[in-house]
């Protein structure tokens, strides 16, 4: 704010590795959180603190054995970071995990899934303010499972488990922590066998409960549903959103749906959030802010090119009218969205021109 945009600036010097796959976490006080993965296969870190920028870029897991990738991070407002990230061991992909404390630095990497269930990979992790953190990823031998994990500064990681009971493989996690330690955890699932059908689910981890029975919570079963995101605001309420495709393997067009958990309610029906049937949506992304408003976007085709698209769902009004934001010739790809807590929402996107 006031200066606006400063230079782009290198936060890491590991020549002549790549680096790649960069993730960023803030806290209230401004201060962010990066990691990435970087030849030969590792996992970096490096810290923005306002008024003195970045540091200097930290090695996070301390084994040479097996490369690592998918690095996820997740900060809490007082700035205690939760880093996760898929590792090849001997014979199978693990998850590990790694604890940043302001004043104390970075601890010792762990393992925090169990390698005897087979692969494991694509982890997700979401904190509260608190600091507990809670960690997904897929895993298994003949058929991916949602599995899970949690963190406690008190007590650190606990046992991993099963949070799904699916007949097929569960992709595509995502999840969501409310101010008071209940998180929602979303995917999308094959479930008739013969994939022509995927699904989305989700479950409820609650910190008196503990987490509860996936819970299918769209009811389409004509073609596929998924990739999915889902974000939750500070009364307890979640949205997630999805893209589905209307029709089987033979064709079809990709539409963009939602779903609402509200407390002591519980999901509702799922609503369709764009009506433009030009071409296919593709890709959401959803944030929520104070109020409970969510900002959902996405990209769509408009039988020419690929635009980018967005809508805005109200508590006392529900989703608005999909709007176009951009006007360029070229094709819109790859949106993302954050808001702040006065419901300003920022979309970017990477565009050809």
């Amino acid at each position: 704010p006031g200066p606006g945009w400063g230079a782009a600036l290198r936060i890491e010097t590991n020549d002549p590795a790549n680096a790649w796959d960069p993730q960023v976490g803030v806290d209230s006080g401004g201060n962010a959180t990066a990691v990435w993965m970087q030849s030969p296969g590792d996992i970096w870190s490096n810290r923005f603190t306002p008024g003195e920028g970045w540091g200097f870029a930290e090695l996070l897991e301390e084994s040479d054995t097996g490369n690592s990738n998918s690095p996820q991070v997740a900060v809490d407002p007082n700035g205690n970071a939760t880093a996760v990230w898929s590792k090849f061991g001997v014979s199978w992909n693990d998850v590990w995990a790694n604890q940043y404390t302001p004043g104390i630095g970075w601890d010792t990497a762990e393992l925090i899934g169990i390698t005897a269930e087979g692969i494991a990979g694509r982890p997700q992790v979401a904190v509260d303010p608190d600091g507990n953190a809670t960690a997904l990823w897929q895993q298994g031998r003949f058929k991916y499972s949602v599995w899970s994990n949690r963190y406690t500064p008190a007590s650190g990681w606990g046992a991993p488990g099963v949070i799904e009971t699916g007949t097929d493989n569960a992709n595509g996690l995502k999840v969501a922590v409310d101010p008071n330690g209940n998180a929602t955890a979303v995917w999308y699932q094959t479930e008739d066998g013969a994939g022509s059908r995927q699904d989305v689910w989700a479950n409820r981890y609650t910190p008196s409960g503990g987490w509860g029975v996936a819970e299918l919570i769209e009811t389409n079963d004509v073609g596929h549903a998924g990739p999915v995101d889902v974000a939750a605001d500070p009364a307890g309420n979640v949205t997630a959103v999805w893209m589905h495709r209307i029709n089987d393997n033979s064709g079809g067009r990709h539409d963009i749906w939602s779903n609402r958990y509200v407390p002591n309610v519980g999901w509702g029906a799922a609503t369709l959030v764009e009506t433009v049937d030009t071409g296919d949506a593709w890709y959401p992304q959803v944030v929520v802010d104070l109020a409970g408003d969510a900002t959902a976007v996405w990209t769509q085709d408009d039988g020419t090119r690929v635009e980018a698209w967005s809508n805005r769902f109200i508590p006392t009004a529900g989703w608005g009218p999909a709007e176009r934001i951009e006007t360029y010739t070229g094709n819109a790809e790859n949106p993302q969205v954050a808001i702040d807590p006065n419901s300003n929402a920022t979309m970017v996107w990477s565009q050809h021109d």
